[in-house]
């Protein structure tokens, strides 16, 4: 009997064995809204803020969408099954360092031809950000580019966004990766987010309270509209691929990046 109190006293001193990767708890609840509105700046919190359920990217001004998820740690703040206690003393806790996501990505709904030698192939791609969350319902807002550049060069170069005004349905499957103090390797589950693509649909068009001097426009081509001048001077400025048929298009000479350049 008293080899089983010890053995039993052991084992309740000894920590348990984490496990190597966790799935659950950590979630996207939803995007935030960044405009001129909010300085372009994102709420660390995450509550009480305006919501973003569709992104727009404008694929004459931009090659990535920035996109800032609120999310949120549903884990205990301390570890109940194992009791681990960390090197300095302290019990690990269950906040979450946010290291990057996995996305895939599908698109629906394209207006126009869709040419067998443009079309775009996109595969599951790895995206770093960074930020932490703290357990019991903890929530922050970390910024994701959810399309990154290299993905906007893909769609940019597409045949199928040619035409002025041309565009099509992409939603992005998000899935988050992130670390617990101790290593543990958290997955959370996925996010979709869909994202109009479009060429030239956010340019000429400016909201009432955009007017006057102090207009941010925070990543001109996404979410926002700019006014024509300026977007003619952010192409000529940025120069992206085919920036001169770009030009074209803004300035009404062309409707399509297909076409001849004029004379």
């Amino acid at each position: 009997m008293k080899t089983i109190s010890r053995l039993l006293l052991l084992a309740l001193l000894l920590p348990a064995c984490a496990p190597d990767s966790l799935t659950g708890g950590l979630y996207i609840i939803a995007g935030q809204a960044v405009s001129p509105k909010t300085q372009c700046m994102a709420k660390a919190g995450g509550g009480a803020t305006e919501i973003r359920s569709i992104g727009t990217l404008d694929l004459v001004l931009s090659h990535e969408y920035l996109f800032f998820p609120i999310v949120k740690n549903e884990m205990d703040a301390l570890d109940q099954s194992t009791g681990q206690i960390s090197e300095s003393g302290y019990l690990n806790t269950n906040a979450i360092n946010i290291k990057g996501a996995w996305i895939t990505y599908s698109i629906k709904g394209l207006q126009g031809p869709y040419d067998g030698n443009g079309k775009t192939s996109l595969g599951e791609t790895y995206v770093p950000t960074s930020g932490t969350v703290e357990p019991d319902g903890g929530t922050t807002t970390i910024m994701l580019p959810v399309v990154p550049f290299w993905i906007g060069a893909e769609l940019d170069r597409d045949k199928a966004f040619d035409t002025y005004l041309s565009g099509g349905y992409m939603t992005a499957a998000i899935k988050l990766e992130g670390e617990l103090l101790d290593g543990t390797l958290v997955r959370s589950s996925t996010f979709h987010f869909p994202i109009l693509l479009c060429r030239a649909c956010l340019i000429g068009l400016i909201p009432d309270w955009a007017e006057g001097e102090d207009y941010n426009y925070c990543a001109p081509g996404q979410d926002i509209p700019i006014d024509t001048v300026l977007a003619q001077f952010f192409v000529s400025s940025w120069q992206p691929d085919r920036w001169q048929e770009k030009l074209a298009l803004l300035q009404g000479q062309i409707r399509s990046l297909s076409e001849t350049l004029p004379e």
